[in-house]
């Protein structure tokens, strides 16, 4: 039974991946006295089995359902006559509220998450950005607590998961190791961007505590790395090179990383190795040396072409990476991106994928890019009675869009499994990262990942049913 119960999940089919933030909100309510219970997998799980599930831990002291929206798609509406790409609910969402609505009137629903400001034609009580002491003040309020009414610090918190989590052994789990990133990219929308070196990083001993935990209670030794930028200072990657080496255990991790920062500090190569690295994403972004430095990573464009094969010398096969690369940055070509394919060919980058330029001036996100408030600042356009489809000069975001799928495309025989999708596919398949360092995205079976998943999903909806 639950004061508060959390439905989330992500819509990807060939593996059960879950996010950090509902177990976070719910591991610090907890630490304040109240019971919550999280409900993952929902864009896998049947509407029947959600509903089942959620009433399991429906009693006379539950107060409220809260909603994760973080990985809810876009779609395009019309809004006073003109398109925009709007996040939406997903139909699982709409036809189970109505169900559990019906029959427990008296629930609050709350939407939260990275998308809590979206359009919708439900009433919710929305609570924006990072949630933990807002969320805590409505449940002491609500159920008339008098419990201290903690604030949440990052700086000093474990998140910790429990036995109704249903967490297997071989499973990649997401970790904080702090918040906020260093930089300020202008297509960026995340939040706390552009924060002093060293803040919002969590102590080093909770980090190793938190891990102890989980493989303790667990067995879990991989892991997603959430921060914007893992490597953004060198004594936090020193400080998990010595966290790695201490523990009884081999860790194996991924998450994203800034190669210009392995490049001004070579010391971290090793370090990073150390710590357990697997795959590290790469937002190179672009090569071109005006894009790269009007978006605000110039050294791409100065740089990457020269570092990258020897930073893959110096790792050899024991470390992969996924490169990040936008097309439709101001000055961008279509020339450029058959001679960025040739070069990422020959020097056998391990994975690469590109993105067209992401310009959203109307959307249900917290958060916008500099692109997205000052679009015409830099060139951009929307004609037609569109925010979506943007023009600059003579390169339009459709067909750039319709490029970037074709030259994906293309390279699918040419990249390996790496970062995100080789986490996932760790835990679909039950092995370690290093044992799918080497496999070619073009020989992974999908049908076969999405069927395991789908006994996975199976064996957790199994658990939740059987408990009482």
């Amino acid at each position: 039974m639950a004061n508060f119960i959390i439905w989330s999940g992500i819509d990807i089919h060939h593996t059960p991946i879950r996010t950090g933030g509902p177990y976070q909100i719910a591991s610090w309510l907890r630490q304040n006295g109240y019971t919550v219970q999280v409900i993952d997998f929902c864009y896998l799980l049947t509407e029947k089995q959600i509903i089942e599930i959620t009433e399991k831990y429906i009693n006379s002291t539950t107060v409220a359902i809260g909603v994760s929206s973080t990985f809810w798609e876009l779609n395009v509406i019309k809004r006073d006559n003109i398109k925009v790409a709007e996040v939406m609910e997903p139909e699982w969402l709409k036809n189970c509220r109505d169900h559990i609505q019906v029959k427990y009137p008296k629930l609050d629903w709350i939407l939260g998450g990275a998308n809590s400001k979206a359009y919708s034609t439900f009433n919710w009580i929305r609570f924006e950005g990072h949630a933990e002491d807002n969320i805590l003040k409505y449940l002491q309020e609500k159920i008339k607590t008098s419990n201290l009414l903690l604030n949440f610090d990052i700086k000093n918190n474990i998140k910790k998961h429990v036995d109704n989590d249903f967490l297997t052994e071989d499973e990649v789990i997401a970790i904080e190791l702090g918040r906020g990133c260093i930089f300020k990219c202008k297509f960026c929308s995340y939040p706390l961007i552009g924060k002093k070196p060293g803040s919002y990083i969590r102590t080093y001993q909770d980090i190793k505590d938190e891990l102890l935990y989980n493989y303790e209670r667990w067995g879990i030794t991989k892991y997603y790395f959430t921060d914007d930028t893992v490597n953004d200072d060198h004594n936090k990657v020193q400080a998990l090179a010595e966290i790695s080496q201490s523990l009884p255990f081999n860790i194996e991790w991924t998450g994203f990383l800034r190669a210009d920062l392995i490049w001004s500090n070579p010391q971290t190569i090793e370090l990073l190795e150390i710590s357990g690295l697997k795959s590290a994403f790469f937002g190179i972004e672009s090569f071109n040396p005006y894009s790269s430095k009007i978006i605000g990573k110039g050294w791409s464009g100065k740089h990457a072409k020269n570092f990258l094969p020897i930073l893959k010398e110096k790792w050899g096969n024991r470390i992969n990476w996924h490169l990040g690369l936008i097309l439709g940055l101001p000055e961008w070509s279509y020339k450029e991106l058959e001679e960025d394919m040739k070069w990422l060919v020959d020097n056998q980058m391990h994975r690469w994928w590109w993105w067209a330029l992401y310009i959203n001036p109307v959307s249900g996100k917290m958060w916008q890019s500099e692109f997205d408030l000052n679009y015409k600042k830099y060139g951009y356009t929307f004609p037609d009675n569109n925010l979506i489809n943007w023009e600059y000069k003579d390169i339009k975001h459709e067909e750039v869009r319709l490029a970037a799928l074709e030259a994906n495309d293309k390279c699918l025989s040419k990249i390996n499994v790496g970062s995100w999708l080789l986490g996932e596919l760790s835990t679909t398949y039950k092995t370690s990262m290093s044992n799918l360092l080497h496999l070619k995205q073009s020989e992974v079976n999908f049908e076969d990942a999405r069927l395991k998943t789908k006994h996975f999903v199976e064996d957790y909806y199994n658990k939740h049913v059987s408990i009482y």
